[in-house]
């Protein structure tokens, strides 16, 4: 990723350092503006989440992230899952006992 001024965006792991620019090839300036969060997904592999946890600018802009494991939507999503599985459940249940 290029930022206007000509420098290169490097990402780094929060805790360990770890050089990540490798992931964050397709990540587009707006998605930086965006918000505090960063969603990617490769092909074949499940969408990640990351949040920026500090940024030092320069001409080679260094950005460190955090992988966050439990995103909002995936929380809502285990929650209707939850809920239609236990309506299932409670419409079987008496079929069967009888």
């Amino acid at each position: 990723m290029h930022p206007p001024h000509g420098g290169f965006t490097i990402f780094y792991d929060d805790k360990t350092g770890e050089d990540l620019s490798h992931i964050f090839e397709d990540v587009e300036l707006y998605e930086l503006r965006k918000g505090n969060s960063i969603s990617v997904r490769r092909r074949g592999q499940n969408r990640r989440y990351y949040r920026i946890v500090r940024v030092e600018p320069g001409f080679h802009t260094r950005v460190f992230v955090r992988r966050v494991l439990l995103h909002p939507r995936d929380i809502i999503q285990l929650a209707i899952i939850a809920g239609l599985c236990w309506f299932l459940f409670d419409m079987l249940v008496p079929f069967f006992l009888d």
